[in-house]
Order: structure tokens, then sequence, then C-alpha cells
């Protein structure tokens, strides 16, 4: 029995999914950041994210799929 996942890269059309994991919970998000973060500044930093995956196709910010158990 194993766990099989699939990580793959954030894409500019995954900025929904990005938006509703940074601003899911405001009191965690205010903890590590010290503040909730705008939508205006949620975009800005997806858009980093964005340029910083491209810079090699092995390093980057990956989402996490398909976590199933197997027989």
């Amino acid at each position: 029995m194993g766990i099989h996942i699939k990580l793959i890269k954030f894409t500019k059309d995954d900025f929904g999914d990005y938006f509703e994991l940074v601003i899911s919970n405001e009191k965690v998000l205010e903890m590590i950041m010290e503040k909730a973060i705008e939508k205006d500044e949620a975009k800005s930093d997806f858009q980093e994210l964005i340029q910083s995956n491209n810079l090699h196709p092995n390093f980057g910010s990956f989402k996490i799929i398909g976590n199933q158990l197997s027989a």
C-alpha cells in the first residue's frame, strides 16, 4: 500500500486556487505574515511565484494532486 501523488507546478491559470489557499484562514495568515492580504497583493505575489517557476523546470512552487491510497 502506498500514497500516490503528483507534483505539478502552479500555472497562471491556478490563481483562483492559490487565492483560496492564501485567504482560507485569515487568523493563520495573520500569524504567518503579521496581516491578512488583499486580492491585489495576492495577485502580485502569485505573479512572482509564476516568474520563479519559469526559471528552472525542477524548482519552484508546486501543487499536490491525487493523494490516494493504493494496494
